[in-house]
């Protein structure tokens, strides 16, 4: 496992999960280093390394080979943007720019259409994305982005979210999701929080964790670490916001 701790809270969310998974009679190596401030391309050159090692992964078990070269061949042409090059000869041609040809903008859309796209693709329908993954831009958050969330003045409902949530993978697994949960916290007697303050999850993870005694203070600690030690308020409220400005 690899975690880029942004804090001491985090700190102690990623020392208590790694506690847990360690089992007698076995030997681990704990590295660390500090990072020095990575460009937003590079961190995103990444992710998009981690999501196509993934995906060759789950395409060997099904009995397929294919190289990064085609898995990246393949990501660009379903979702990447095109740009126009003039040639010598006057003639235009249209060609798909790679994550180091784009912006820092493009690049970072790029990598949440990409997410997205594993998500819902029916192709991948049992293909799981680990959920530190796919939730890593918590990892990288600019402050500008969390000044407008702050200021933005969130609907109370809005069933298409609601939609896009179910056909995301579960938070706590990775699995494919199907069910959407109304954070709780602060909720009132008899009254549901809004449609931003929810979570995607799976059948397998929904009741046994959050409809038991394991309780949802207890599964929203466990899934710190995955958020980037984010509060789920602001984590919701982010997910949101980035939603409505990328698809609706």
């Amino acid at each position: 496992m690899n975690f880029t701790i942004t804090n001491r809270a985090y700190a102690r969310t990623v020392l208590n999960t790694l506690y847990k998974h360690i089992q007698e009679n076995k030997n681990y190596r704990l590295e660390f280093e500090e990072v020095k401030s990575l460009k937003t391309q590079k961190q995103l050159g990444f992710i998009f390394g981690g999501v196509i090692k993934a995906l060759r992964l789950y395409f060997d078990r099904l009995g397929y080979q294919f190289t990064p070269e085609q898995i990246k061949e393949w990501l660009y042409e379903e979702i990447g943007t095109s740009e126009t090059l003039f040639l010598p000869n006057g003639k235009q041609r249209q060609i798909k720019k790679t994550l180091s040809g784009m912006s820092k903008k493009e690049a970072s859309d790029f990598i949440f259409q990409l997410i997205t796209f594993v998500d819902t693709n029916e192709a991948l329908e049992d293909f799981i994305l680990p959920p530190d993954l796919r939730y890593c831009w918590t990892h990288q958050l600019d402050e500008r982005l969390i000044d407008e969330v702050q200021q933005y003045t969130f609907p109370e409902r809005n069933e298409y979210y609601l939609r896009h949530q179910r056909k995301l993978t579960c938070i706590r697994c990775g699995r494919k999701g199907g069910e959407v949960h109304h954070i709780k916290r602060g909720s009132g007697l008899g009254k549901k929080n809004p449609d931003w303050f929810t979570i995607p999850i799976c059948q397998e993870c929904h009741v046994p964790y959050l409809h038991s005694k394991v309780g949802e203070p207890a599964f929203l600690n466990e899934i710190k670490y995955i958020i980037g030690g984010l509060d789920i308020e602001l984590f919701c409220q982010i997910s949101y916001y980035m939603w409505l400005h990328n698809y609706s």
